[in-house]
């Protein structure tokens, strides 16, 4: 908590993410209890920037929630959830793909998402 904000962005290895979101999208851990928790850590340790961050990355997660129970499976559209269709269909170059899915892009950070995901399972709300 005393440095989440600082270490938020980073996109490959154990340290740069709480790691709760698959424990709350499968219901083991609710964000109430995690707010709850963070609020005393605070008592503790007084509020900073990175706790305060940290409620705050919690308050995205359910606007998000709000958002897909808004639009339903609309948000999985090919051009969003407006389904804004564009005249050119989707290319598909296998090649690039793989190069994608193993983290050799050429694109740091691109590449950084998908070597942790690859090796983790795990990827960031930042990388989604």
């Amino acid at each position: 908590m005393k440095d989440y904000k600082r270490l938020r962005n980073g996109f490959l290895g154990p340290n740069f993410s709480s790691k709760f979101s698959p424990w709350m999208a499968n219901g083991c851990i609710s964000p109430r209890t995690i707010y709850f928790d963070v609020k005393k850590w605070e008592e503790k340790n007084k509020p900073n920037e990175h706790s305060t961050h940290f409620i705050s990355e919690l308050f995205w997660r359910d606007f998000w929630h709000y958002w897909a129970y808004k639009y339903g499976d609309n948000i999985f559209y090919p051009y969003g959830h407006a389904d804004r269709s564009f005249t050119n269909p989707w290319r598909k170059n296998d090649e690039i793909l793989k190069l994608w899915k193993d983290g050799m892009t050429g694109m740091p950070i691109i590449d950084a998402i998908m070597r942790d995901l690859k090796q983790t399972g795990f990827i960031s709300n930042r990388a989604r």
